[in-house]
């Protein structure tokens, strides 16, 4: 269960910076860092992590606003990095969107089961990527001040 990490002193705080902070977890070193600076055009600031293990502590010590998520990394499964994500009270509030080879049924329910916020099938519409962002920053800005 996912518990306010601001009542938790002990959690990181994000950077001052008003721009949102994305995490780019992403295998393909290449497309991360395309992304990275198509958002940062944008106004947003990105990090890039290219494994499983980099995301958690990136995470972790960053507390991004939002985290887009492959679902194949080196390391280990991208849904698996979700689950720990969710299940972690320094990142449990930051929305995952998770970026999957396969748009099947299955994979869509598995991301979801997993914690994502969103599913978004490879290769993306990155106008569609922006929207889901947008949708995904202003909900979890709107939960965070309730």
């Amino acid at each position: 269960m996912c518990v306010d990490a601001r009542a938790n002193p002990t959690r990181p705080t994000r950077l001052a910076d008003d721009e949102p902070l994305i995490l780019i977890v992403e295998g393909n070193s290449v497309a991360a860092e395309a992304l990275s600076r198509h958002l940062d055009r944008l106004g947003y600031r990105t990090d890039v992590a290219g494994s499983g293990a980099t995301a958690i502590q990136a995470a972790i010590d960053r507390v991004p606003n939002l985290i887009l998520l492959g679902s194949v990394l080196p390391d280990e499964d991208g849904l698996d990095v979700c689950q720990r994500l969710a299940d972690a009270p320094q990142t449990c509030l930051a929305p995952v969107i998770v970026l999957g080879e396969a748009g099947d049924a299955e994979s869509v329910q598995r991301a979801r089961r997993a914690g994502g916020y969103f599913f978004l099938r490879k290769p993306y519409d990155p106008n569609a990527l922006l929207v889901l962002i947008r949708h995904s920053l202003d909900e979890a800005t709107a939960w965070q001040e309730s």
